[in-house]
């Protein structure tokens, strides 16, 4: 009897263990193969963090994107066929091939002040208009 009841708790286990969770999203998750350079976007306090990513051309990329707050945010780029809806308090994947170049834009399509970049390789490493979240205090004296 104890080795039923051994065997009856390990199938549990593992069919828990293996069973999917409730990591609901709604919306399009662009399934790829998986693997690829794993990138974590989180929205929390209407923000994205981190609100620019830097991949390398032709780079496929796996994005989490998750939700730490309690309202529904989006992740959606077109430039690059990505547009993952994620409730408060879930995650979600999609899988994108970055391009050859150039810089990517992306926005949560229900509040339009959640914007976030992508760029490809060194772009726009000239430009360094949006430095804000870096500290750059102790450059400012070279220019």
């Amino acid at each position: 009897m104890r080795k039923l009841f051994a065997g009856l708790v390990m199938a549990v286990v593992a069919l828990t263990a293996c069973g999917g969770g409730s990591d609901s999203t709604s919306g399009t998750t662009d399934a790829g193969g998986g693997g690829g350079k794993p990138v974590t976007v989180t929205a929390k306090d209407f923000a994205f963090s981190p609100n620019e990513i830097t991949v390398d051309p032709g780079e496929e990329v796996e994005l989490t994107f998750q939700n730490d707050d309690t309202t529904t945010h989006t992740f959606t780029s077109d430039d690059i066929d990505v547009d993952l809806s994620v409730d408060g308090g879930k995650s979600g994947t999609a899988t994108f091939t970055a391009p050859d170049s150039g810089t990517v834009e992306w926005h949560c399509s229900i509040h339009s002040s959640m914007t976030g970049t992508i760029k490809v390789g060194d772009a726009g490493a000239d430009s360094g208009s949006d430095d804000s979240g870096s500290d750059s205090k102790d450059s400012g004296s070279d220019y």
